[in-house]
């Protein structure tokens, strides 16, 4: 068996242009896609990426909003931005971009983030949906 060699920036190229023709399919029928990236960290490096996935998001045609609840944001505040953005039809993906503050951990709010937004799988909910083959984000 011969092996083949996988292109990662042609399919990475493959990829974000579908993402854009989806995008722009969506925006065209009246619903134009919006992630929200919700942020409770200083940390640069951390804000690099979100600055990357605005960016990107941005060239695939989809709205990204940067929810910076500040470094010092309380769990409860975290929990309810995410509960907030959950219930907002005008929101399609949310991220809660890590690290987070202070007594604030991940499994405890990812909880918040409902399963159909979740784009990085925090939610437990949205990985056994996966596992068990229902529908998730992914």
């Amino acid at each position: 068996m011969t092996a083949t060699p996988l292109s990662g920036k042609e399919l990475a190229a493959a990829i974000r242009a579908d993402t854009a023709a989806e995008a722009a399919a969506l925006t065209a029928a009246g619903t134009p896609p919006k992630l929200a990236v919700v942020v409770a960290t200083a940390d640069e490096s951390s804000a690099w990426y979100v600055r990357s996935i605005a960016r990107a998001a941005a060239k695939a045609g989809i709205g990204c909003d940067i929810v910076d609840l500040g470094e010092h944001a309380a769990p409860g505040a975290i929990r309810a931005k995410l509960a907030e953005l959950s219930a907002d039809a005008g929101v399609h993906g949310i991220i809660l971009q890590t690290p987070l503050p202070d007594g604030a951990a991940l499994e405890e709010l990812a909880g918040a983030i409902a399963f159909e937004k979740d784009v990085d799988g925090a939610n437990p909910l949205s990985l056994g949906r996966l596992a068990a083959g229902l529908p998730a984000f992914a």
